[in-house]
This record gives structure tokens, sequence and C-alpha cells, in this order.
């Protein structure tokens, strides 16, 4: 089901700060998803440069202070994954079930992936750093 509704978003250009439907970062997507499919409203971050070390630790510790960690081998749709590149923190996705992620990715735009893929050297699934579940999901 949560596979279905993310395919709206597919196509959708990436941009920095992007915050609509016209343009998505990988935390825009976060947002917009959030809002339409479970009507929360999680904080933004929109002051920080995006993809910057400043953007990713605020958003990083807000998920993590906000919502409540799950193990990260688990396969539950929606949760919020939080992924590295080279041990930092570096993108976040949704996981949208059946081993894919929902993602904004710069140069390609929204785009669903699989946790298998490889990524450089390594799978997507290898990055991930913590998953997250909002209260009210």
């Amino acid at each position: 089901m949560l596979l279905q509704q993310s395919e709206k978003y597919v196509g959708i250009p990436w941009k920095a700060h992007g915050r609509t439907m016209d343009g998505l970062d990988c935390y825009g997507l976060v947002l917009l998803f959030y809002k339409e499919v479970y009507g929360i409203d999680l904080p933004d971050f929109d002051y920080a440069p995006t993809g910057t070390a400043v953007q990713a630790a605020a958003i990083y510790k807000s998920i993590h202070s906000s919502a409540q960690a799950v193990p990260v081998n688990e396969d539950n749709p929606g949760d919020i994954l939080l992924l590295t590149y080279h041990g930092e923190a570096s993108h976040i996705a949704i996981d949208v079930g059946a081993g894919y992620i929902l993602h904004a990715a710069r140069g390609i735009g929204v785009c669903i992936t699989g946790l298998a893929t490889q990524d450089g050297i390594c799978s997507i699934a290898s990055r991930i750093k913590g998953r997250y579940k909002w209260q009210t999901q």
C-alpha cells in the first residue's frame, strides 16, 4: 500500500531546500510525505545549507529526540531511515516496504530504490545508521 502511494512522488526533481511538488531535497520529501500520508507536521530545518553537516546534524538530532528508534534490520513501512556515507550523516529516506525506500537524490530527483541496490561499493541497506518511527504513525 505505502509503496503504491509513494509512486506519485517519483520523478519530482531534486531541488535544494525544495518543499513542494515542484522540487524536493531529501528532507523536503520526508516533510511532504509525512504531511500528506500521515497528517504529521515534522520540524523543518530550511535555514541550514542543504547537504551540509549542519543540516544533517540538526535533522538527525530532531528525529533521534522526537521519534522512537526501532531495530535497523526491521522492514517497517513508513519508518524514516537515516543513512551515512563514509561514516558521516548524509541522507534521509522513507521505508516504503517490500525492501524499497523513497528518497530524493541529488542529480536524480525522487526515486524508489531497493535496499539491496549497490551505491558505490556498498548496498543502501548497509548505509542505514538509524530507523525511526513517529509515535502517531
